[in-house]
């Protein structure tokens, strides 16, 4: 028993130890409101962060948020009692708005540097975080933080020696610590561990004890001098998927 409850800690602690360095803080600023069919159709605006005030802001036909060329979003300028205003031209009024925290619209994830529509058979699984989605009726789960004044060698340092370190508790345990190219030729590191047998058993509905397995894996790489950090986590070998996350992190518009 001790055993099995020391395996079940070690296993806790370097996921939680993981998701800690992978931080991801919760969005507190004004609220977003998706603007375009709250103006063009008359209908109830959809609230995408819920704080005490809200800005308005444009959005695109493919129902993500319009930008301007540094990346800031369009907002429509409102009066002391939120109706809208207009130009000499008698066009709406719009202006940019700098946003800090990602947020999510239909099926997009919106960040300051970054957008992603969320793939099929994935949902997001918070919406004021950094992008975290999750595989539907699985534990895979996919977690991007971008972070600051730093490079890529010392935050892949750092998250890898949590899975060096917990390898003495697994000395089983599948590893690999290996470099991974992505899109446009961003090289990125990559590292994982595998315990398909932690010790603990986890009772079915037909009564039937199993293995309880646990996957952390890490990868880093760096766009326009912005360091991505990509937490996997799951009780499936995540590993042999692969190929897909890769796809996923393909398909991120970056700004």
């Amino acid at each position: 028993m001790k055993k099995t409850l020391k395996a079940l800690a070690a296993i806790s602690l370097v996921i939680a130890a993981l998701f800690s360095l992978c931080s991801c803080s919760v969005l507190a600023t004004t609220a977003l409101v998706a603007g375009k069919s709250a103006i063009e159709e008359e209908t109830e605006p959809v609230t995408l962060i819920a704080q005490e005030n809200n800005i308005v802001v444009m959005t695109q036909e493919d129902g993500g948020l319009a930008r301007d060329e540094a990346g800031n979003i369009i907002a429509y300028v409102t009066d002391a009692n939120g109706k809208f205003e207009k130009d000499k031209n008698g066009e709406y009024e719009t202006t940019p708005v700098d946003i800090d925290r990602p947020a999510v619209i239909g099926r997009r994830i919106e960040g300051p540097t970054y957008a992603l529509t969320i793939p099929d058979g994935w949902s997001d699984k918070l919406t004021y975080t950094d992008l975290d989605i999750i595989r539907n009726g699985t534990k895979d789960n996919i977690r991007l933080s971008v972070e600051n004044n730093t490079d890529v060698d010392t935050v892949f340092e750092k998250k890898s020696s949590i899975i060096t370190i917990s390898k003495n508790n697994f000395p089983n345990a599948e590893s690999e610590s290996r470099s991974i190219t992505l899109a446009n030729n961003i090289n990125a590191q990559y590292a994982y561990l595998w315990v398909e047998d932690t010790g603990v058993r986890e009772e079915d509905e037909n009564g039937n004890l199993n293995a309880v397995s646990s996957f952390v894996g890490i990868i880093v790489f760096e766009h326009a001098d912005n360091v991505y950090c990509c937490m996997l986590s799951s009780n499936n070998n995540m590993n042999e998927d692969l190929q897909e996350i890769i796809d996923i992190l393909n398909s991120i518009e970056f700004m």
